[in-house]
Parts: C-alpha cells; structure tokens; sequence
C-alpha cells in the first residue's frame, strides 16, 4: 500500500469518527459525571482502540486487495448494494 492510499483510509476513518457513537457518549458521561481524570482515562481508551482498528483494518484490507482483487471489487459492490438497501 503507497502512502497516498494509507492516507486517504486514514481521513476515511477521521470522518466516519466525527458522527456521534456509544464511545462518544461514555467520554461524555465521564466528563459530565466523574470529572477531568475519569474522563482522560476514556478518552485515552477510545482513542487507543480507534488507532488500534484503523491499523488492522488497513492492513488487513492492503493485503486482501493485493491477492484478491476480485474478491475487493464484489465486497465494493455489496457494500454499495447494503448502502442503497439502507437509503
């Protein structure tokens, strides 16, 4: 995987994390709830667990595209079905 490739999953992945999720809502709740320390200890977790997935889910998805070509293209498709379906 070249570095423009890494780079563009990587603001692929910042921008599906500027939507709220479960994880937002309990860095939100420490800090309404339990004060800075709490609240930097999750955040710490959850930022730790992001960089953990998007790391798996690059390589991962590098290596499954170099020996499985048509393998990517039909996921694409089915994602794009599913994305459809959900609209």
């Amino acid at each position: 995987m070249d570095i423009a490739t890494w780079f563009a999953l990587v603001g692929v992945f910042l921008a599906g994390r500027l939507s709220p999720r479960p994880s937002m809502l309990l860095v939100m709740t420490a800090s309404i709830c339990q004060g800075f320390g709490t609240t930097m200890i999750a955040t710490t977790g959850v930022s730790t667990a992001s960089l953990f997935w998007i790391f798996l889910a690059a390589s991962w998805t590098a290596t499954l595209a170099d020996q499985f070509p048509t393998a990517i293209f039909r996921v694409k498709i089915l994602g794009l079905v599913f994305a459809g379906w959900i609209a």
